[in-house]
């Protein structure tokens, strides 16, 4: 297989797996949230680790070593946030992908975004 043979490989597009690192994300987010009874400044930093944490060890089980898996995770109080994002990449867009999702508790707004990078 030569090396442009090799770049189209399905297995190296992140769309071949994005749906199974969406439900990653979501079972991640909330399982660890659901529970959480007010947003706490205290723990909001503990929150954001773990789950960034466990959505990247999950999702790079699923990517193996065709990715590169980058993920983001904000916890925001809802009394006081006020918030704007971007984020950007310069990567191959048949190859690389992301994914960003936001999730509303009651006192609190969660946010995800994860960056699935080729290694081809």
């Amino acid at each position: 297989m030569n090396g442009e043979e090799e770049k189209g490989s399905r297995e190296y597009q992140f769309d071949t797996i994005k749906a199974r690192i969406e439900a990653v994300i979501e079972n991640t987010v909330t399982t660890k949230c659901r529970n959480i009874p007010a947003y706490d400044p205290r723990s909001g930093q503990t929150w954001s680790n773990e789950i960034s944490e466990e959505i990247v060890r999950q999702s790079q089980e699923i990517a193996g070593k065709n990715f590169k898996i980058q993920c983001v995770a904000m916890i925001l109080n809802k009394e006081t946030s006020g918030f704007h994002m971007s984020a950007s990449c310069f990567w191959d867009s048949k190859q690389d992908g992301n994914i960003n999702k936001r999730y509303e508790f009651q006192t609190f707004w969660a946010i995800i975004t994860l960056f699935g990078i080729s290694r081809m």
